[in-house]
């Protein structure tokens, strides 16, 4: 894969490992990488201060039964959020 990024990168996740160990430990910056991730766009590896459920990663599922649990949790969410501003209450 090229390195379509503009985004500083890393070889390997020990290498981006080493990085967010110092830049925590060193950097002065209001925002600090808290992990990394493999970019889907270039391979590589870039830091991030996005917490996990933040980033699309979060949000993909592996298997199908977790692909259902997740669709039928949205939709118990969904359902719960309609009958709430409906006002309905069946407790």
């Amino acid at each position: 894969m090229s390195d379509v990024c503009n985004k500083k990168s890393f070889e390997t996740d020990s290498d981006a490992a080493l990085a967010l160990k110092l830049i925590k430990r060193n950097s002065s910056r209001e925002k600090i990488p808290i992990r990394y991730y493999k970019c889907e766009k270039c391979g590589k590896i870039h830091l991030t201060a996005k917490p996990p459920s933040a980033s699309k990663e979060a949000v993909k599922v592996k298997t199908p039964k977790q692909k259902m649990q997740v669709q039928n949790s949205r939709k118990k969410t969904k359902w719960l959020k309609n009958h709430e501003i409906n006002g309905e209450d069946n407790n």
